[in-house]
Protein backbone atom coordinates (compact mmCIF):
# COMPACT_ATOMS: atom_id res chain seq x y z
CA UNK A 1 0.00 0.00 0.00
CA UNK A 2 1.72 3.81 -1.20
CA UNK A 3 1.17 6.04 1.72
CA UNK A 4 1.38 9.93 0.91
CA UNK A 5 1.96 12.70 3.44
CA UNK A 6 -0.97 15.22 3.49
CA UNK A 7 1.15 17.58 1.28
CA UNK A 8 1.00 14.95 -1.61
CA UNK A 9 -2.57 14.03 -0.90
CA UNK A 10 -3.86 17.22 -1.24
CA UNK A 11 -1.78 17.67 -4.33
CA UNK A 12 -2.92 14.52 -5.70
CA UNK A 13 -6.95 16.19 -5.27
CA UNK A 14 -5.62 19.21 -6.60
CA UNK A 15 -4.49 17.50 -9.77
CA UNK A 16 -7.94 15.28 -10.15
CA UNK A 17 -9.97 18.71 -9.58
CA UNK A 18 -7.82 20.52 -12.33
CA UNK A 19 -7.85 17.12 -15.23
CA UNK A 20 -11.80 18.40 -14.68
CA UNK A 21 -11.28 22.04 -15.94
CA UNK A 22 -8.08 21.09 -18.25
CA UNK A 23 -9.51 18.31 -21.08
CA UNK A 24 -6.94 16.12 -22.32
CA UNK A 25 -7.57 12.74 -24.07
CA UNK A 26 -4.78 11.00 -22.16
CA UNK A 27 -3.74 10.64 -18.83
CA UNK A 28 0.05 11.40 -19.99
CA UNK A 29 -0.51 14.37 -21.88
CA UNK A 30 -1.15 16.32 -18.56
CA UNK A 31 2.65 16.05 -18.20
CA UNK A 32 4.14 16.57 -21.62
CA UNK A 33 6.38 19.00 -22.18
CA UNK A 34 5.56 19.83 -26.18
CA UNK A 35 5.07 23.82 -26.13
CA UNK A 36 1.50 23.02 -28.00
CA UNK A 37 0.24 20.79 -24.95
CA UNK A 38 2.41 21.65 -22.24
CA UNK A 39 0.16 22.03 -19.00
CA UNK A 40 3.44 23.28 -16.48
CA UNK A 41 1.03 23.58 -13.10
CA UNK A 42 0.58 19.36 -13.65
CA UNK A 43 4.36 18.69 -13.46
CA UNK A 44 4.53 21.27 -10.51
CA UNK A 45 2.22 19.70 -7.92
CA UNK A 46 3.50 16.30 -8.98
CA UNK A 47 5.88 14.14 -10.90
CA UNK A 48 3.69 11.69 -13.15
CA UNK A 49 5.34 8.37 -12.11
CA UNK A 50 4.49 9.28 -8.19
CA UNK A 51 0.75 10.57 -9.45
CA UNK A 52 0.51 7.17 -11.34
CA UNK A 53 1.98 5.21 -8.34
CA UNK A 54 -0.87 6.90 -6.36
CA UNK A 55 -3.53 6.61 -8.71
CA UNK A 56 -3.17 2.79 -9.11
CA UNK A 57 -2.83 2.07 -4.91
CA UNK A 58 -5.87 4.19 -3.84
CA UNK A 59 -8.29 3.48 -1.82
CA UNK A 60 -12.26 4.95 -0.45
CA UNK A 61 -12.37 2.41 1.98
CA UNK A 62 -10.50 -0.28 4.41
CA UNK A 63 -9.27 -3.17 2.05
CA UNK A 64 -8.62 -5.25 5.32
CA UNK A 65 -12.91 -5.74 5.84
CA UNK A 66 -13.40 -6.30 2.32
CA UNK A 67 -13.59 -9.79 2.81
CA UNK A 68 -17.07 -9.36 5.47
CA UNK A 69 -18.89 -7.20 2.59
CA UNK A 70 -21.20 -8.22 0.60
CA UNK A 71 -21.62 -5.20 -1.06
CA UNK A 72 -19.85 -5.38 -4.87
CA UNK A 73 -19.91 -1.42 -4.19
CA UNK A 74 -17.65 -1.67 -0.85
CA UNK A 75 -14.31 -0.05 -2.57
CA UNK A 76 -16.54 3.23 -3.76
CA UNK A 77 -19.39 3.35 -1.02
CA UNK A 78 -18.03 5.82 1.27
CA UNK A 79 -17.01 8.25 -1.68
CA UNK A 80 -20.24 7.24 -3.58
CA UNK A 81 -22.18 8.08 0.20
CA UNK A 82 -20.55 11.29 0.60
CA UNK A 83 -20.70 12.70 -3.02
CA UNK A 84 -24.78 12.03 -2.10
CA UNK A 85 -24.87 13.68 0.82
CA UNK A 86 -22.86 16.77 -1.16
CA UNK A 87 -25.97 16.39 -3.82
CA UNK A 88 -28.47 16.73 -1.05
CA UNK A 89 -27.55 19.52 0.99
CA UNK A 90 -26.21 22.36 -1.37
CA UNK A 91 -29.15 22.70 -3.61
CA UNK A 92 -32.61 22.56 -2.99
CA UNK A 93 -34.90 21.52 -5.92
CA UNK A 94 -37.88 22.52 -7.50
CA UNK A 95 -41.32 20.79 -6.65
CA UNK A 96 -40.95 18.79 -10.13
CA UNK A 97 -38.85 16.01 -9.83
CA UNK A 98 -38.14 12.91 -12.26
CA UNK A 99 -37.06 9.29 -11.77
CA UNK A 100 -35.30 7.45 -14.24
CA UNK A 101 -32.41 5.82 -15.03
CA UNK A 102 -28.71 5.91 -17.20
CA UNK A 103 -26.16 3.90 -18.56
CA UNK A 104 -22.48 4.70 -17.91
CA UNK A 105 -20.39 2.82 -20.52
CA UNK A 106 -18.28 0.31 -19.62
CA UNK A 107 -17.06 -3.09 -21.53
CA UNK A 108 -13.95 -4.35 -18.98
CA UNK A 109 -14.63 -7.03 -16.61
CA UNK A 110 -16.49 -5.64 -14.53
CA UNK A 111 -19.44 -8.58 -12.21
CA UNK A 112 -22.30 -6.11 -11.68
CA UNK A 113 -22.00 -4.78 -15.80
CA UNK A 114 -25.37 -5.22 -17.22
CA UNK A 115 -26.54 -5.12 -20.84
CA UNK A 116 -29.14 -4.17 -22.59
CA UNK A 117 -29.62 -5.28 -26.40
CA UNK A 118 -32.41 -2.60 -26.67
CA UNK A 119 -29.97 0.74 -26.14
CA UNK A 120 -27.65 3.17 -27.76
CA UNK A 121 -25.50 1.66 -24.96
CA UNK A 122 -25.25 -1.79 -24.19
CA UNK A 123 -22.87 -2.53 -21.81
CA UNK A 124 -21.82 -0.35 -18.85
CA UNK A 125 -23.38 0.14 -15.17
CA UNK A 126 -26.99 0.43 -14.71
CA UNK A 127 -27.53 3.76 -12.49
CA UNK A 128 -31.41 4.95 -11.40
CA UNK A 129 -31.74 8.25 -10.57
CA UNK A 130 -34.16 11.03 -9.24
CA UNK A 131 -33.40 14.59 -10.07
CA UNK A 132 -34.48 17.81 -10.43
CA UNK A 133 -36.75 17.42 -13.53
CA UNK A 134 -36.54 21.58 -15.11
CA UNK A 135 -32.44 21.16 -14.36
CA UNK A 136 -31.54 17.32 -14.43
CA UNK A 137 -29.62 18.14 -11.06
CA UNK A 138 -28.61 15.05 -9.52
CA UNK A 139 -30.72 14.87 -6.36
CA UNK A 140 -29.79 10.96 -5.48
CA UNK A 141 -28.72 7.59 -7.52
CA UNK A 142 -28.90 4.33 -6.64
CA UNK A 143 -25.75 2.05 -8.71
CA UNK A 144 -27.04 -1.53 -9.59
CA UNK A 145 -25.27 -3.83 -8.16
CA UNK A 146 -27.41 -7.13 -8.73
CA UNK A 147 -28.99 -7.18 -5.21
CA UNK A 148 -32.21 -7.83 -6.23
CA UNK A 149 -33.92 -5.21 -4.46
CA UNK A 150 -37.90 -5.00 -5.69
CA UNK A 151 -39.36 -2.07 -7.53
CA UNK A 152 -40.98 -0.48 -4.28
CA UNK A 153 -37.48 -0.65 -2.34
CA UNK A 154 -35.42 1.34 -5.06
CA UNK A 155 -38.26 4.05 -5.47
CA UNK A 156 -38.26 4.80 -1.87
CA UNK A 157 -34.56 4.15 -1.29
CA UNK A 158 -34.23 7.22 -4.49
CA UNK A 159 -37.02 8.89 -3.13
CA UNK A 160 -36.55 9.01 0.60
CA UNK A 161 -35.27 12.82 0.90
CA UNK A 162 -37.62 14.42 -0.68
CA UNK A 163 -40.76 12.33 0.76
CA UNK A 164 -43.69 14.42 3.31
CA UNK A 165 -42.79 17.86 1.06
CA UNK A 166 -45.28 17.94 -2.16
CA UNK A 167 -43.04 17.33 -4.58
CA UNK A 168 -44.05 16.00 -7.82
CA UNK A 169 -42.92 12.99 -9.39
CA UNK A 170 -42.48 12.07 -13.26
CA UNK A 171 -41.85 9.06 -14.48
CA UNK A 172 -41.83 6.56 -16.92
CA UNK A 173 -43.78 3.35 -17.12
CA UNK A 174 -40.96 1.02 -15.38
CA UNK A 175 -41.17 2.60 -12.02
CA UNK A 176 -45.12 3.26 -12.29
CA UNK A 177 -47.44 0.88 -10.41
CA UNK A 178 -50.74 1.71 -8.48
CA UNK A 179 -49.90 0.43 -4.73
CA UNK A 180 -46.05 2.49 -4.74
CA UNK A 181 -48.42 5.39 -6.22
CA UNK A 182 -50.95 4.95 -3.34
CA UNK A 183 -48.21 4.90 -0.94
CA UNK A 184 -46.41 7.51 -2.09
CA UNK A 185 -49.44 9.83 -2.01
CA UNK A 186 -49.75 8.74 1.71
CA UNK A 187 -46.16 10.78 2.16
CA UNK A 188 -47.08 13.94 0.18
CA UNK A 189 -45.63 12.61 -3.30
CA UNK A 190 -47.35 12.77 -6.04
CA UNK A 191 -46.70 10.65 -8.88
CA UNK A 192 -47.43 11.21 -13.23
CA UNK A 193 -46.52 9.06 -15.65
CA UNK A 194 -47.36 6.27 -17.95
CA UNK A 195 -48.08 2.61 -16.29
CA UNK A 196 -48.20 -1.00 -17.52
CA UNK A 197 -51.58 -2.91 -17.51
CA UNK A 198 -50.44 -5.43 -15.06
CA UNK A 199 -49.09 -2.65 -12.71
CA UNK A 200 -52.20 -2.86 -10.62
CA UNK A 201 -54.78 -1.21 -12.90
CA UNK A 202 -58.18 -2.04 -11.71
CA UNK A 203 -60.52 -4.18 -14.49
CA UNK A 204 -62.25 -1.23 -16.32
CA UNK A 205 -59.20 0.75 -16.98
CA UNK A 206 -57.37 -2.27 -18.24
CA UNK A 207 -60.59 -2.08 -20.67
CA UNK A 208 -59.52 1.04 -22.54
CA UNK A 209 -55.78 0.73 -23.62
CA UNK A 210 -56.03 4.93 -24.42
CA UNK A 211 -55.49 5.25 -20.61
Amino acid sequence: MVRCHCSRKENFFSIIILMGQVRKDKLNKYWFTDPILDTPLFRKLMSHNRFEQIWWCLHFSNIELLQQSTNWLFKIQPLLDFFLERFQTIHKPNQQLSLDEAMIPWRGRLRIRTYNPGKLIKYGLLVRTATESTSGYILNLEIYAGEGKKLQETVFTLLEPHLDQNYHVYQDNYYSHVTIAETLLSRQVRVYGTIRVNRGLPPEMKKNHSL
